[in-house]
């Protein structure tokens, strides 16, 4: 028998169908996720640091699949260091490609190390994060799969759970880079959720509350593209009451890092999402003046509006944009954001656009903007912009881009937090990761009060050089 429930949290709704058998009551629910996938400029060498948008919730479970080229080994930590990372499936094939859990995880996680083993780490690297309440605090994990799948048909195998209600979460990665900028989208496989998608450099992530316990196989579709192969990875955690939802009323729940090949003149993307406010953080580096975004267009025919005006570095072909859509109609299935960038070039350089979705918006959401620039020229953290919000408990989008070297994080976390994936180990240039500039976020608890973003740097002996930072603050209702 089928049945449904909503669950309710925070102004976040999402309705799980069950296909019998289920408890509702224990049904494992998404808090948060992030994805990114780069096809260039990973230095080669050493760690990468992930960062979560909100700390994790004492009790829930994480769920890591990530992706490497030239290695045969992964080690996972984080920075709170108490819990165990359990390596999962993993498939040693024309990539590194593995699944790490960690469940009853402490609270405060907000950045995860992982640490390449033995080989020559190099492009494309791509990762994905979902952290999940109401899963099994021990012995968590049911039954996986793995298996490589051609398109457009990626499936994972049939995998026979034992538990009713159990949360089957898969992800899927090109490993053939014959599908770089060619695949149109994904379709989710039937009765799952999209989590996350990649198009640029392929990869789709989706999750289900499976009813009875059973036989299922999930899988997905590619939409275009060229008959790629994927490496399909899944699994089953078993339900259970444990840890809770973010308490934050005004939060993100989902961050897509997407990586925009140089010389694109737009770009066409697929941003699952159920938040009522959607955020775009633009740093363009087309070796361009004025190379930022004149318009922005999505599939559920949202209205796409600038925050203020563009931040722009001296000196640097490289332009900071912040767009928004209020009130917005989100769907997991949602098309777009599709983008249209001035006086892109034929150059070397990526660029980079971050978006957000976000819960517990007002309906009117935008309260006000600032920018500024500078010139650093001495080692030590980089102080950036400031801007005081009209209205408490609302959400601040701030960005940074930089001549040199590499930002890590922000100071005063978990306050503030980054954004961001960092290479640690390797000095930074325009064309590794988010090209080391800085993406992050704060919520303001309190109105009329300052809150600055000062990032910290690595390998800074003498300063980034010129940069330019950007913010936008919304207002909760």
């Amino acid at each position: 028998t089928a049945s449904s429930g909503t669950i309710t949290s925070n102004q976040a709704t999402i309705t799980v169908t069950a296909t019998g058998g289920g408890n509702a009551a224990v049904a494992p629910t998404l808090v948060q996720h992030v994805s990114a996938g780069y096809d260039v400029g990973y230095p080669g060498s050493g760690k990468v640091l992930v960062q979560l948008p909100n700390p994790t919730q004492a009790g829930n479970a994480v769920i890591l699949g990530v992706s490497f080229s030239g290695v045969t080994s992964l080690t996972v930590t984080d920075n709170i260091g108490t819990g165990t990372w359990v390596a999962g499936p993993r498939i040693n094939g024309a990539q590194y490609n593995q699944v790490f859990t960690q469940v009853n995880v402490p609270a405060g996680i907000t950045q995860i190390t992982i640490t390449p083993g033995a080989g020559t780490p190099s492009s494309p690297v791509s990762f994905v994060v979902s952290e999940f309440f109401n899963v099994a605090t021990v012995n968590a994990i049911d039954v996986t799969t793995t298996t490589t799948a051609s398109a457009p048909n990626i499936s994972a195998g049939t995998m026979t759970t034992t538990v009713d209600g159990a949360l089957i979460w898969m992800w899927a990665n090109d490993t053939s880079e014959v599908e770089v900028t060619n695949v149109a989208s994904f379709t989710k496989g039937s009765g799952f959720t999209l989590l996350s998608t990649q198009l640029n450099v392929p990869q789709v992530a989706q999750y289900q509350v499976q009813g009875k316990a059973g036989g299922i196989t999930p899988s997905a579709t590619v939409n275009g593209g060229n008959g790629g192969s994927y490496e399909v990875i899944a699994l089953a955690l078993k339900p259970a009451t444990a840890g809770q939802q973010n308490p934050q009323a005004m939060r993100i729940v989902r961050v897509q890092t997407v990586f925009v090949p140089p010389g694109s003149r737009s770009g066409r993307f697929q941003f699952p999402t159920n938040g009522n406010l959607l955020v775009a953080s633009w740093i363009g580096e087309q070796n361009a003046a004025n190379c930022d975004l004149t318009a922005m267009t999505d599939g559920n025919g949202n209205t796409w509006t600038q925050a203020g005006t563009d931040a722009i570095v001296t000196g640097l072909p490289a332009n900071l944009d912040l767009w928004y859509t209020p009130s917005a109609t989100t769907s997991d299935t949602m098309t777009g954001p599709t983008i249209t960038i001035r006086n892109a070039t034929s150059a070397s350089y990526p660029s980079n656009l971050f978006l957000y979705d976000i819960v517990g918006a007002a309906p009117a959401p935008f309260d006000v903007f600032a920018k500024t620039s500078g010139t650093q020229l001495v080692a030590g953290n980089l102080t950036t912009v400031s801007i005081t919000p009209t209205t408490s408990n609302g959400l601040v989008i701030g960005s940074v881009m930089i001549d040199s070297h590499t930002l890590k994080g922000l100071a005063m976390p978990p306050t503030y937090l980054a954004d961001m994936a960092v290479p640690l180990d390797k000095d930074g240039n325009l064309d590794t990761f988010a090209e080391t500039n800085g993406y992050g976020h704060v919520n303001n608890a309190t109105a009329n009060t300052p809150y600055t973003f000062i990032w910290t740097t690595i390998f800074n002996n003498a300063g980034v050089g010129t940069w330019a930072a950007s913010a936008a603050a919304f207002k909760a209702p």
